[in-house]
């Protein structure tokens, strides 16, 4: 599942206060696949609101992108996009 929530800030003390959460999506993982969030490009830009899931046994360092969506922080939503408009980079095992 995603999770789209919103951080209340920290305590007096540094400890992280309760976030709220705004938007949840199921994410349709098969074996093989894994999510990235934060490796990925929209339209030829990176975008640290993007997660996707591409295939696992596909060469690094630009799997097949299976899903993708936004987190939508304007509209406290996730949203999905088009797959074609997404890269994902992945670390070599």
């Amino acid at each position: 599942m995603l999770w789209l929530t919103r951080s209340q800030g920290n305590n007096p003390d540094g400890s992280d206060r309760p976030s709220t959460v705004l938007d949840v999506t199921e994410v349709p993982t098969r074996q093989g696949n894994e999510v990235v969030a934060s490796l990925c490009t929209l339209d030829g830009t990176f975008d640290n609101t993007v997660a996707a899931i591409v295939v696992d046994d596909v060469a690094p360092p630009h799997p097949a992108v299976n899903a993708a969506w936004q987190f939508d922080v304007a509209s406290e939503r996730i949203i999905s996009i088009e797959v074609g408009r997404v890269t994902c980079d992945v670390e070599g095992d």
